[in-house]
């Protein structure tokens, strides 16, 4: 019965361990290895029925060890529940030296002093769960205090009672010096047994992007239940051990807003498929000669038809006026509470002019700009908050607090009265950004260690106006046309390049075949500057020179200056993306009803309403587009237009660099495009 009880309470602390970690927090499992001084407190004179003459035994001493593993998770702010399966040793020796007499009758009848030698040997191995808490006082120092519930495995006893004294003696009462020697198990030994355990662990310094940490740490346990019915004796135990812990994550929900099947280069793509020419394609009657070398020819392609002959891919460059919404955050590096230096530079662009702001350096530039906000409406107040990530180096409330004083005294050196800003501090922020797969913990932990802003005002942190340069391209679309003749042992590469810089390349050493690849004009004009080259290469069996074909597109630049509205055709354009998500989350915030507001004025009787769904690049990309189209579906049924047009990009086309928490969190965005016929 005893031993069913233990295995019940151990299946549910570690099912409360596991209950506990599913909200996708970063845990701890490991082992514990080290030694330990046993206290026996003791007062009995026999086990059960087995013989002794002691008087008494009193307190006992042993060494031990103890082994085991533990699964830590967090509970909130500094507090872990740590559950532990021990192996411990809880030997013990009893020794009581008792003076009496002794008859010696070899040569005439004569009485002597003699000492008796009583001893108990113990050998208690138990088994036992521990659910422990864990304050941790620093990044170093840690509390931990709870139970322990163990089984015995072990429990044997040997008792002996020996003649010491006097040493010349001979036979006693005919035998040997010996009057007990018992060996057996201990009776009537209860289970299960309870003690109560308290001490520190040290958390050794290791680096910190390491999963490894190593703690030293002293504990001690104090006996509350007897080792066996009718006797007065409990153990105590002073442990000394090493503990060697790994950090996991506990998948619980999918990932959210993140991308674990990110895009590849398209440089590093191999083998495209023949299916890469869209269907839709009708390509013109052209004559090209099939020979020994390949040749290469580039075409524009315009309403879906392929267009051989000379052409010029033209480039625009608008500047249109927008509104981008602030985040509110400011992020920090790893274990530091020094304003990174990309804030720094975004606060001295946006002092000059937020207009000619890009969006990414205005939101490195928000200080700056909340500040000049501030000094407008002198009865706004603000509310800063410091966060940290989940690794040792970034844990604690006092990091915590010392970014939020550093972001609170940048304030201040930019005209912010001190007594206008609340400074506060957390562990995680109140919607951390999780993750199931290791890859994406770097990024997840970037993202917790913040800073966070929040106004009474909605003015203080309403949409910023900036001009942003857009890029559009005519044609859309190019189509790229190889020839060459079949044979083996060929290889044939084709790079498209702008200047020094490869924009697109693919190879192929098994067959060559003629292939059409239809490519976004977007897609290969992204970097490099000059005429777009497109070179096919060819390099025969047996031959170690390359043979080539080169053609080269001129790329003409055309730069106009346009207001927030664009005129397309027909149609009056308007783009707004004010509408920024928390981390997995799709239900739009009261904050957001003045934008949403904004954009209904703006809809006409005859306006064709499309609402774009974006992510940031962590997690799959199918969830991502899933995710996406929900977010765009909320905010169409909050704007209440029923027959918007309705897409989820997930990841694709991303507005910001994923590769800044700061971007990542804008991409987490809804962007909703008005096209109003012109008359």
């Amino acid at each position: 019965m005893g031993h069913t009880y233990i295995l019940t309470t151990l299946a549910l602390a570690f099912a409360l361990a596991s209950h506990v970690a599913t909200g996708q927090t970063l845990n701890t499992w490991g082992v514990i290895i080290g030694g330990a001084y046993n206290l026996h407190d003791a007062t009995f004179q026999r086990l059960g029925s087995y013989p002794s003459c002691c008087p008494t035994f009193t307190d006992g001493t042993g060494a031990g060890y103890s082994l085991g593993g533990f699964y830590k998770t967090n509970l909130f702010k500094s507090v872990d529940l740590e559950s532990r399966l021990i192996l411990n040793s809880e030997n013990g020796v009893f020794t009581y030296d008792e003076r009496s007499v002794v008859a010696d009758i070899r040569d005439s009848l004569r009485v002597v002093r003699a000492t008796f030698q009583h001893q108990l040997d113990a050998s208690i191995l138990s088994l036992g769960i521990e659910p422990l808490l864990s304050l941790r006082l620093s990044k170093a120092l840690q509390i931990l205090a709870g139970p322990r519930i163990s089984t015995s495995l072990v429990q044997d006893f040997t008792q002996t009672e020996t003649l010491t004294q006097p040493e010349d003696y001979g036979a006693y009462l005919g035998k040997d010096r010996s009057w007990i020697n018992t060996q057996a198990t201990i009776p009537d030994v209860i289970v299960p047994r309870v003690s109560l355990l308290a001490g520190l662990r040290i958390q050794l310094p290791l680096n910190e992007r390491s999963p490894l940490n190593i703690g030293i740490e002293a504990l001690y346990s104090h006996g509350l239940s007897a080792v066996s019915r009718g006797t007065d004796w409990s153990i105590h135990q002073v442990r000394f051990a090493a503990t060697i812990g790994f950090k996991s994550v506990n998948a619980g929900k999918p990932p959210i807003d993140t991308c674990l099947d990110c895009k590849k280069n398209i440089a590093a793509q191999r083998d495209i498929p023949a299916d890469t020419v869209k269907s839709s394609i009708a390509q013109t009657d052209t004559t090209i000669v099939k020979s020994e070398v390949p040749s290469i020819a580039v075409a524009q392609v315009v309403d879906s038809v392929i267009q051989h002959g000379a052409f010029s891919i033209y480039e625009h460059r608008r500047r249109v006026v927008v509104l981008h919404p602030l985040l509110g955050h400011v992020y920090f590096n790893e274990g530091s509470n020094e304003l990174p230096e990309r804030y720094k530079n975004g606060i001295r662009k946006a002092l000059l002019d937020t207009l000619s702001l890009t969006p990414l350096v205005a939101l490195q530039g928000e200080l700056a700009i909340i500040a000049q906000r501030m000094k407008r409406h002198p009865d706004a107040w603000l509310a800063i908050t410091g966060t940290t990530s989940s690794i040792n180096a970034d844990q604690g409330v006092d990091l915590a607090r010392l970014r939020a004083e550093t972001v609170r005294d940048n304030m201040i050196s930019l005209g912010v009265a001190q007594n206008r800003m609340r400074v506060s501090a957390r562990v995680y922020p109140e919607r951390p950004t999780t993750f199931s797969d290791p890859t994406a913990q770097r990024l997840a932990q970037e993202e917790n260690r913040r800073v966070e802003l929040s106004s009474n005002n909605p003015a203080i942190l309403a949409p910023v106006r900036l001009g942003v340069v857009e890029r559009l391209f005519y044609p859309e679309q190019i189509a790229v046309i190889l020839s060459t003749s079949d044979s083996n042992g060929q290889s044939a590469r084709v790079v498209l390049a702008r200047n020094a810089d490869t924009l697109f390349s693919i190879s192929s050493t098994d067959r060559i075949r003629d292939d059409t690849l239809c490519i976004d004009t977007k897609d290969v004009l992204s970097k490099g500057n000059g005429n777009l080259t497109a070179m096919a290469e060819y390099t025969a069996s047996g031959r170690s020179n390359p043979t080539r074909d080169v053609r080269t597109v001129p790329i003409v630049q055309d730069e106009k200056e346009y207001t927030r509205i664009a005129r397309q055709g027909d149609l009056e354009i308007e783009r707004y993306g004010l509408i920024l998500f928390e981390f997995d989350e799709v239900r739009i915030s009261k904050q957001h009803e003045r934008q949403l507001q904004f954009i209904r004025d703006r809809i006409r009787e005859n306006t064709i309403v499309t609402i774009i769904g974006a992510t940031d690049q962590i997690g799959t990309g199918e969830y991502n587009k899933e995710l996406s189209l929900k977010r765009a579906r909320e905010v169409a049924r909050k704007l209440g237009i029923s027959q918007a047009i309705v897409v989820g990009n997930g990841e694709d086309n991303p507005s910001l660099p994923n590769d800044l928490p700061e971007g990542r969190a804008s991409n987490r965005t809804v962007v909703i495009q008005l096209a109003t016929p012109v008359k």
